[in-house]
This record gives structure tokens, sequence and C-alpha cells, in this order.
């Protein structure tokens, strides 16, 4: 569910104009993927909070619309995060994630640099203030099982790479 509607509005255009309005607001300089990733991850987090979905009922909101509404859980951060950085040029991959207390999560990595990554960062403004930056890794202990896919194709990848 979550790839068809990130296909189906990754050219989101309400996604479109707040990405460059953002970096353009913050006067983030052309060709500098580092600054895009840190900024568009803070305005992220300013701009929407987290809210889980209605009880018993998984819902993924295009990118526009959790920005619209300035909430969503962790699929609607994703598509979000997919349609932001995949329309500033950035190869995206999602990370599904089954932890030892029986929860499931979803976030986005973000490939580096952005014309021929090498590397990808885990990109997730959904976590909690306590532990939220571009980057962060969850403690592998707390991991019960990692996949991780294309965010476009859908294919998965292995390693991670």
């Amino acid at each position: 569910m979550i790839l068809d509607v990130i296909n189906r509005n990754i050219t989101d255009p309400d996604v479109y104009m707040w990405t460059r309005s953002v970096l353009s607001q913050n006067k983030v300089p052309g060709r500098n993927d580092i600054k895009e990733l840190k900024t568009l991850y803070r305005e992220i987090r300013k701009r929407v909070k987290y809210r889980s979905d209605i009880n018993g009922v998984d819902s993924v909101a295009r990118g526009g619309i959790t920005l619209q509404i300035g909430g969503g859980d962790c699929d609607d951060f994703a598509v979000l995060c997919v349609v932001a950085m995949e329309g500033l040029g950035y190869s995206t991959q999602l990370v599904t994630i089954k932890l030892t207390d029986g929860t499931a999560h979803i976030y986005t990595r973000v490939g580096m640099p952005k014309l021929k990554p090498t590397e990808f960062y885990n990109f997730d403004p959904s976590l909690p203030d306590e532990i939220a930056e571009p980057g962060f890794v969850p403690p592998p202990h707390l991991i019960v099982e990692e996949r991780v896919f294309d965010a476009r194709t859908g294919q998965e990848v292995r390693n991670g790479d």
C-alpha cells in the first residue's frame, strides 16, 4: 500500500513547492546535500507531529496531506520523506523494522551524495525528541528483524546497500 501512495504521488505539487520554499527561506545553497538533508529533517519535525492511525485502521496519506494536517504516523512520515527527497533528486530506501516489544516501524534512508550515492543515511523525523537527529540508528539489540527496500520499486535491497 505505501509504495502505491508513493508512486501515485511522487510529483506531489504541495510537497514539491514546500521543499523548495523551505530551502529558499533557510538560504540553503544549491548542491549542498548535507545542508539540504539537515534543513528538511528539522523543518519536517517542526511542521509534522507523530499521530497514531485510527484504532484498527491502517491508513497512508500522501505527503501533501501530511503537511497540511501537520500529523501522521510512521507510514505518513515515510511517504512525505521519500516524496520530498526524491523530488530534490535523492535516491531513497524504506526500512521496516520489528522491535523486541513486537511493534513495527518504517522509516526512510536517503542516499548521499545526491548524484551518485555511496551511502544511505537514516532519515526518520518521526522519532521522539530525545533521540531525533538525521542518521540516528536504532540500537541493534532492540531489532528483531530489519528489511530494506528501494522506495520507488519496492525491490528488497541486500545488506541495506
